[in-house]
């Protein structure tokens, strides 16, 4: 064999492969398996990732979000979501007034109701907010307009759809200038928000209605909230950079917004996407390196086997394989 051509090697291989077509296709699926265990493990790993981060930063970017924080009870549990009414108007124009680098300065509070339109109605999510929310969330309306301040210090019953409701409601028609009833209350179709999809936690981010933040504290959310008092202010940066700045001086005008002593515990939060992300991904990451090892195990696994099988075939043929040399 030592002075055989490159051709009668290639035929002599596959006429081995042939003669024994269980063991080479026991050889073969053994690498294809390995190779695809690999593949696959990692693949997953990066696909968890990015579905993370495309729902992280689907939120807005440069975003810090504030919301009041949960009091506890005499046994040192936490209350339930809305028992805690900390921020207020006020806060959000101190917010405005004093960080100098806050881009948009968005309160909001949210409510469930039906929403009934042309004879057909859907559940949804009702949102009030200010025009700035568009700009903190990095949000696009695709028709119509958004509503603005004037709308707002009018009390007009506005509304700026998302394309699930307007799907619910009218198919494919076009909803602007069209009346919908929220508890009773009639209000304007006046836009719709661009689509934005479904979370990776299988969320419609396209299900909402966003409505003057005033008048959806006073027509829709009603006693569940005082007056005055909103469920979260998302602050935009001006750049990543400046995120934990801008975290650390809004952390500190609230503080002395609520007249809260050194040494005393905020009774509110401030969550960093940006460092959520990175926490998200370091997680991931990790993640995704153990999927890799579990996978390399398959493989070597794999590899022993087909050695295996390559020392018996090499075994009983040691005479052929001697006389052939010969």
């Amino acid at each position: 064999m030592s002075g055989a051509s490159p051709a009668e090697i290639v035929r002599f291989a596959a006429g081995a492969i042939i003669a024994h077509p269980l063991r080479s296709g026991l050889t073969s699926l053994g690498v294809v398996i390995g190779v695809a265990a690999v593949v696959m493990m990692t693949s997953i790993g990066l696909g968890a990732q990015k579905r993370v981060t495309d729902t992280i930063s689907g939120l807005g970017s440069n975003l810090i979000i504030v919301t009041p924080l949960q009091p506890r009870t005499a046994g040192g549990v936490m209350g339930g979501a809305g028992s805690s009414q900390s921020l207020s108007d006020a806060d959000t124009v101190a917010i405005q007034r004093q960080v100098q680098g806050a881009a948009a300065v968005a309160p909001s509070v949210t409510g469930m109701a039906q929403v009934t339109a042309d004879g057909a109605n859907w559940n949804t999510s009702i949102v009030g907010v200010t025009p700035d929310y568009l700009e903190a969330r990095d949000l696009t309306v695709a028709s119509g307009r958004m509503f603005d301040d004037r709308d707002a210090r009018q009390g007009r019953k506005v509304a700026v759809l998302g394309p699930t409701v307007v799907t619910q409601l009218w198919g494919e028609a076009d909803p602007i200038g069209k009346r919908i009833r929220i508890r009773g209350a009639p209000f304007e179709v006046v836009g719709v928000l661009g689509s934005k999809g479904q979370s990776s936690f299988g969320r419609d981010q396209d299900d909402l209605i966003l409505a003057p933040l005033e008048t959806v504290r006073s027509r829709i959310i009603g006693r569940r909230i005082k007056a005055d008092n909103v469920q979260t202010i998302y602050v935009k940066a001006v750049s990543e950079e400046e995120l934990a700045t801008v975290q650390e001086e809004i952390d500190a005008v609230l503080r002395a917004e609520h007249k809260i002593q050194p040494g005393e515990d905020d009774d509110f939060q401030t969550q960093n996407l940006a460092s959520i992300l990175e926490a998200s991904r370091a997680a991931i990451g990790a993640f995704t390196v153990l999927l890799a090892a579990i996978a390399a195990v398959s493989l070597v696994v794999g590899g022993v086997g087909i050695m295996n099988i390559m020392l018996v075939a090499v075994t009983e043929r040691t005479r052929e394989i001697g006389l052939r040399m010969a």
